[in-house]
């Protein structure tokens, strides 16, 4: 049960080793590898040559060497059989999803499992796990992925939006020329017909249209048709006159017949005929038609020759013979003209020539739709190469695609299906009992789908990890995502293995190189230039560095420093390290911080994202470290290995020195000695400058390598904090400091943002005592919650969201209410703040009449506004401030730095009964007869300003 245990909870651990030493008794064998002998066996050693006896695998005494066992994971675990579904399958796997689920068959019916696996085709799937001959789990799959919608909502972009590689070149190049604003297309004017076409339904059309006898219909008539077919805005713009297209595109198809007049009969047969050969040229017919073409160009020249002969008339003939023997492209070059549709009747069968006459109808079309040049009636002229540059450019076309402008809702809605690079597991279901084998569905998985090399699951927020979810890596949403769901990713690769951590050897340095492309232009020749530091000096260097190593492929870079010997000291004055690492465990050998390494730069693969704390894990074995930390200047671009490390909060600097101070040895004030301070009243000096310094912006993470061998579980509920007060944001911080849980959906609803965000405004309003802003940026609390810049209005329980002012949607898991306290003096008298743009039902909005939890009022108040240019210049205007609590005071200080004079300040102070009487939670900044109290009013009495006592508000005109 053990090893079951073990290679469960390890899903990539195939082997289990034991090491028996030589020392050990016979007795002792006998008890110790008793329990080993149903699952392990001996390995055979590679080479007779013994140990020294001092080696910790030294041989016995007699010469017996020490023995290694090991334990496969098929020996304790057998594989599941996977295999194609079949119809016969439904009971067993009918009695799977009862036991786990009831809510299925009522609602897809008894016999929806025979029905899904009966639908099997190339795009929809189905696998079975066999067990003793009975199916014991379903997977579903299927190719038909909208991955439009995914890029729309999750941040799929370091996965090529899940299109293949070649595709994805192609469209961000296309996205840069428009975000550059130059004009760029990936199609051709033949591509949009070939949409415009495809969407819509030309029988029908056809039978709208009155027909005569025989069964023909007027040209007129199709022609009015036509014109009332509207496309989307791209489609529509490029086909203008698409009726024009079509009736060009019915003669280019018939060449040799006249075009279509006003008064033309045509059975409808032919028409669908004509578009039905236009559809059907998709790109490798084309190439295939222009390289016919191209082959044969010997005999094209000829016919070529003979029609120039043959136009330019009997009386030229001989003298253009003896320009073609002395050189072929003077006739080329000749002023003979040529119509298109002769060359191309002399080109057809009927004429001796190499093509028929289906085959030139299609290299017509090609040449024009494809090829840019213009044959759109039978007056068209032959170009004097013979068409061969536009063979030649249909040769080297690609695919067209529809591709809008990145910021567009359809950017990648019309990308044909062979183009995408993904898979999805549409519905899984495992017995119980086999739930630890689920990864064994994942490679027959791939091998349906060869062509594709992701695989995606989209599962509810809450729904619980299992262990298929943990072989997949956690798609980060975007800010507007719209999607319920979390997407869970995996690609082939993963499956032949984790990747290695080696140490840096001078031949991978160049493969390093395409992983710096995330850097900026300095920190990449910065970590050049280390590397190669490291190259060159070795064990004499203080850095250390890895290369992340996966099929004879550098897929990631780790560099590591070893810090000063005053570098943990350091860190544990400005941050509370004590509290997350016992920092004497980690110094080996009682030298200080020999168990400590820094982490300077991180960087891999995405791909590879799920092995992250592994390939840590392995740097610390290799280096002979045990504790990593990881300095974050908040003011560059944050790496996103801090996910996986736990965030130090910052120390706060003490505001009273509360050590009594030591009299002085000589008791006389006309000569007292001065004091040499001592090696710790230095420290203790250095101490504070550091808690105070305000250039301090670095976040502090750390990671001991105990840690890295657990894996942290992440959380996907949505959870939305409504308020950035104290409590909120404390709230949130005890979350995320959580070792083992990663949360990957928080919401912090604030409006007006953080603190922080409006540290450029003058002080106005009462900040908070628990964080200050500098705190505030070192938990990096912006990275790791989406701090969301709106109102709750209401709350929808049974939808489970927020309603927001704007009247967007919020949805929610948990939600947790925490907007702290906030002045009621407005709100009693149904008033609105002015800041606030929504008015709620029964209230109004009087101009000019705000309250400090407005989170508006620093800008309403800004310095040099409307409204404080009006306190000052005009006479009429008055600022009248409501309320006892210490943001009534910091609204009237902030005024005054405002420069408002004092006489146009006018602060009210309601009874403090008034609150008793009414059950209020009393706010008051001081008790009843504080002198503080009386000394400030006094001051500001002083300077002019109006203190009235003992007033209630009861309106606002």
């Amino acid at each position: 049960e053990i090893l079951r245990t073990i290679f469960s909870t390890m899903p990539e651990l195939q082997s289990v080793l034991t090491f028996v030493p030589a020392t050990i008794t016979e007795e002792g064998a006998m008890k110790v590898l008793q329990p080993f002998q149903s699952h392990f066996a001996q390995l055979d050693m590679m080479s007779e040559e013994l140990m020294a006896m001092t080696h910790w695998a030294a041989p016995s005494v007699e010469g017996h060497p020490p023995m290694v066992l090991s334990c496969n994971r098929s020996q304790v675990i057998a594989p599941l059989g996977i295999r194609i579904a079949r119809v016969e399958d439904h009971d067993n796997l009918a009695a799977v999803f009862d036991a786990q689920s009831e809510v299925v068959t009522s609602v897809y019916g008894d016999f929806f499992i025979a029905e899904l696996i009966e639908a099997q085709n190339d795009e929809n799937r189905a696998l079975v796990a066999e067990v003793d001959g009975r199916a014991v789990g379903l997977m579903c799959l299927t190719s038909d992925v909208d991955i439009n919608v995914l890029a729309q909502c999750f941040q799929v972009d370091p996965y090529d939006n899940l299109l293949k590689g070649p595709y994805m070149k192609r469209v961000r190049e296309h996205s840069r020329r428009l975000m550059e604003g130059q004009d760029a297309s990936l199609c051709a004017p033949g591509d949009f017909l070939q949409v415009a076409l495809g969407s819509m339904d030309m029988d029908a059309l056809l039978d709208s249209i009155p027909k005569l006898e025989d069964g023909r219909i007027n040209a007129v008539q199709l022609h009015g048709a036509l014109q009332m077919q509207e496309f989307s805005d791209e489609v529509g713009e490029v086909l203008q006159e698409f009726e024009k297209s079509i009736m060009m595109l019915f003669w280019q198809a018939n060449f040799l017949e006249p075009m279509l007049q006003e008064n033309s009969l045509l059975f409808p047969s032919k028409v669908s005929e004509c578009v039905q050969l236009f559809v059907n040229l998709d790109i490798s017919e084309r190439k295939a038609i222009a390289s016919e073409v191209l082959k044969r160009w010997a005999e094209v020249q000829d016919i070529l020759k003979l029609t120039k002969e043959a136009m330019a008339g009997p009386g030229d003939a001989e003298e253009k013979e003896e320009k073609y023997e002395e050189n072929l492209g003077d006739l080329l070059e000749a002023d003979t003209t040529v119509d298109t549709v002769v060359f191309f009747k002399a080109l057809g069968q009927e004429e001796q020539g190499p093509f028929t006459q289906d085959f030139l109808a299609k290299l017509l079309i090609t040449l024009h739709w494809w090829g840019d040049v213009d044959i759109s009636s039978p007056l068209a002229l032959l170009p004097e190469d013979g068409y061969r540059e536009a063979l030649e450019k249909v040769m080297q076309s690609e695919e067209g695609l529809f591709v809008s402008h990145p910021n567009s809702p359809s950017w990648l809605a019309n990308m044909p299906p062979h183009s995408k690079d993904v898979f999805c597991v549409n519905m899984f279901c495992l017995d119980q009992a086999f739930q630890t084998q689920a990864l064994d569905f994942l490679l027959p998985a791939f091998s349906l789908f060869p062509e594709k090399d992701y695989c995606i699951i989209t599962q509810p927020h809450t729904a619980p990890n299992t262990p298929l979810l943990n072989a997949f890596t956690i798609v980060p949403p975007q800010p507007q995502n719209t999607f319920g769901h979390v997407l869970y990713l995996i690609h082939r690769a993963s499956l032949l293995g984790p990747p290695k951590v080696v140490s840096l050897k001078p031949h991978l340095l160049e493969q390093v190189h395409p992983l710096l492309d995330v850097f900026e232009e300095e920190t990449r020749q910065e970590i050049i230039s280390q590397s190669k530091l490291f190259l060159q000096e070795r064990k004499a260097s203080e850095l250390e560095v890895f290369v992340v190593d996966f099929d004879s492929q550098v897929v990631g870079l780790i560099m590591l420093q070893m810090p000063n010997a005053d570098v943990v000291d350091r860190l544990r004055c400005c941050y509370h390290l004590d509290d997350y690492l016992l920092v004497e465990h980690h110094e080996t050998g009682g030298f200080s911080n020999k168990g400590h390494v820094r982490l300077l730069h991180w960087v891999l693969n995405p791909l590879f994202q799920k092995y992250t704390r592994r390939l840590l894990q392995g740097a610390l074995r290799i280096c002979g470290k045990t504790a990593l930390f990881l300095e974050t200047e908040l003011k560059e671009s944050v790496s996103s290995i801090y996910r996986e490390l736990l965030q130090v909060a910052p120390r706060r600097p003490p505001q009273l020195k509360k050590i009594l101070r030591e009299p002085p040895k000589v008791a006389s004030f006309c000569n007292i000695e001065e004091e040499l301070p001592t090696e710790e009243d230095l420290r203790e000096k250095e101490r504070q400058q550091l808690l105070r310094d305000l250039e301090q912006t670095k976040a502090l993470s750390i990671v001991a390598k105990k840690l890295l061998s657990e894996t942290k579980i992440p959380v996907n509920a949505r959870i939305v904090v409504v308020g950035a007060s104290d409590c909120g944001l404390s709230f949130l911080e005890s979350l995320l400091s959580i070792p083992h849980l990663l949360f990957n959906s928080l919401t912090l609803l604030a409006p007006g943002g953080l603190e922080y965000h409006h540290a450029h405004h003058l002080p106005l309003v009462a900040g908070t005592a628990a964080y200050s802003h500098q705190e505030l940026r070192q938990i990096m609390l912006e990275l790791r919650v989406r701090i969301l810049d709106s109102r709750m209005v209401h709350i929808d329980r049974q939808q489970k969201c927020c309603i927001l002012h704007d009247g967007s949607m919020l949805p929610y898991d948990y939600l947790v209410v925490a907007t702290g306290l906030q002045d009621d003096a407005l709100h009693a008298l149904k008033i609105q703040s002015m800041g606030v743009e929504h008015v709620t039902d029964g209230y109004r909005r009087v101009n000019g009449a705000m309250s400090a939890a407005d989170p508006s009022i620093r800008d309403l108040l800004v310095e040099g506004g409307t409204l404080v240019k009006s306190l000052i210049w005009n006479p009429l205007s008055y600022a009248v401030v409501y309320g006892r609590s210490l943001n009534a005071y910091c609204v009237v200080q902030g005024l005054l730095l405002r420069k408002v004079p004092a006489r146009k300040i006018i602060l009210v102070l309601p009874s403090r009964s008034q609150e008793s009487q009414q059950g209020d939670i009393s706010v008051n900044a001081f008790y009843e007869g504080d002198e503080v109290e009386k000394k400030i009013h006094h001051i500001l009495e002083t300077m002019g300003l109006k203190v009235y006592e003992g007033y209630r508000l009861l309106g606002i005109q």
